[in-house]
C-alpha cells in the first residue's frame, strides 16, 4: 500500500542522508522544518510565534516545552490546551535526566519556570504590515480544518477556502 511504499522511501532517503551529512546537520535540518502548530514551521517560528522571542534567548524550560510540541501539536496546543503541552514539557525534561543530558536539579528549575506564552493574534500590528482581518475566526477555521484534515493540510495542500462570514457586518459589530 501506500503506506508500505512511503515507510520504504524514508528509510531509503533517511540512509542516503546519514551518509552524507552528520548527526547534528540532521537534526538541524529537522528542528528547521518541523511542524509545530499554529503555522510555525521549525523552532526560529515556534520560539516567535508561543514566546515571542528569538530561539537563540529561549531558557531549557522553553526550550522543553516547545520540543514537545511536534509529537502531537493539535493535541498539545498551548492555547487550547496549555496543560497538556506543560505536561509534556515536564515529560521531556525527565527524559532528558535519564539520558544524562541534564541533571535532577536543572531539570527542576526548568519545570518551575512560569511559561509566558505570546498573544495568538498581535494586539497591534505594526503599520507596515497587513492586520489580519477576523483573526479569531481565521484562526477558528484553521483549527477546524487542521483537526479534521490534519496540520499539513492547510499549508500544503493548495487549498482556496470560502466561509460564510460576511466582512461587511465583521467590521459593523467589531465597531
Amino acid at each position: 500500500g501506500v503506506s508500505y511504499e512511503r515507510k520504504v522511501r524514508e528509510i531509503f532517503l533517511a540512509f542516503i542522508l546519514t551518509q552524507q551529512r552528520s548527526k547534528e546537520d540532521i537534526l538541524q535540518m529537522y528542528l528547521n522544518e518541523i511542524y509545530y502548530g499554529n503555522l510555525a514551521y521549525g523552532i526560529e517560528a515556534a520560539a516567535q510565534t508561543y514566546l515571542g522571542k528569538p530561539a537563540a534567548n529561549i531558557t531549557l524550560g522553553e526550550a522543553a516545552f516547545l520540543a514537545g510540541l511536534p509529537q502531537s501539536p493539535l493535541l498539545y496546543d498551548p492555547y487550547s490546551n496549555f496543560e497538556g503541552a506543560k505536561e509534556r514539557q515536564e515529560f521531556i525534561l525527565d527524559l532528558m535526566v535519564l539520558d544524562g543530558v541534564i541533571n535532577q536539579l536543572d531539570a527542576e528549575v526548568a519545570k518551575a519556570e512560569v511559561i509566558v506564552l505570546a498573544p495568538l493574534i498581535p494586539v497591534q500590528a505594526e503599520a507596515s504590515s497587513k492586520t489580519l482581518e477576523a483573526a479569531h475566526f481565521v484562526l477558528y477555521v484553521q483549527h477546524f480544518l487542521e483537526q479534521r484534515y490534519g496540520p499539513d493540510a492547510l499549508i500544503k495542500g493548495g487549498w482556496q477556502i470560502t466561509t460564510s462570514l460576511d466582512l461587511n457586518v465583521q467590521h459593523f459589530s467589531e465597531q
